[in-house]
């Protein structure tokens, strides 16, 4: 009965060091090194087209992000929303968004 408890046991203790240390593994290769500095250039883009970007509602109008400096403020809000509007997606602070009226885009 000592030594079926023995082997039973030792099994048991072996399976368990097997199962905790898993199959062995590949040794993973080093992450590559990149080095912009010394990269080809893929392309040039044109000064023209950095910096900019235009976003819809800036355009049409609507509820968009409030600028930084008037975040935690009730300023700067033109109108209220129209009724059943959303006001923010779920899970966002209402307070972060306000009106924007569409920029005028006609040439003067």
């Amino acid at each position: 009965m000592r030594k079926t408890h023995r082997i039973l046991t030792a099994s048991v203790t072996l399976a368990a060091l097997a199962a905790a240390t898993g199959p062995p593994r590949a040794q993973e290769p080093p992450a590559a090194q990149l080095t912009p500095a010394t990269m080809k250039r893929a392309g040039k883009v044109d000064a023209r087209y950095q910096f900019y970007n235009v976003e819809m509602l800036e355009v049409t109008g609507g509820r968009f992000w409030k600028p930084y400096k008037d975040i935690g403020s009730a300023t700067g809000q033109s109108r209220a929303p129209a009724e059943g509007a959303s006001v923010a997606p779920a899970g966002m602070d209402p307070g972060l968004y306000q009106y924007r009226p569409p920029k005028e885009v006609q040439d003067a």
